[in-house]
């Protein structure tokens, strides 16, 4: 990871926290210490980075790591599409299928069926 972006960083700033499997937020740069990053995410949980972008006491840059990336507009964007996608799989899952008229469920399927996966396609 390039660290210039980081070395630029200011109080305000926004920055993508990647928690990996905990999934990612937007948080906003409260404050620096000598050492430390402060973020705090929008629920208001404040997290400490050291200055190359990484958790500390992780053991550095593993794979397990939580680390900052950078809040360009495409990553905003790709950050903002992929929750969107999240949250409507989430809403269709609690869909009650049963009460969608025979009509209505028929469109849905023209627009669905060119993204099911091939072998999910013989159901």
């Amino acid at each position: 990871m390039s660290d210039q972006w980081l070395e630029n960083l200011k109080v305000g700033d926004r920055v993508i926290e990647d928690l990996h499997f905990d999934g990612k937020t937007i948080s906003t740069v409260v404050r620096f210490t000598k050492t430390m990053i402060i973020v705090k995410s929008p629920r208001g949980y404040e997290s400490r980075y050291k200055k190359d972008g990484f958790v500390p006491g992780a053991g550095g840059r593993g794979w397990n790591s939580h680390m900052l990336r950078e809040a360009t507009p495409e990553a905003l964007a790709k950050f903002e599409e992929e929750r969107y996608r999240a949250v409507f799989s989430s809403k269709l899952n609690k869909l009650s299928w049963a009460d969608v008229p025979l009509d209505k469920l028929k469109q849905i399927r023209e627009i669905v069926d060119p993204y099911i996966r091939k072998e999910d396609k013989n159901v």
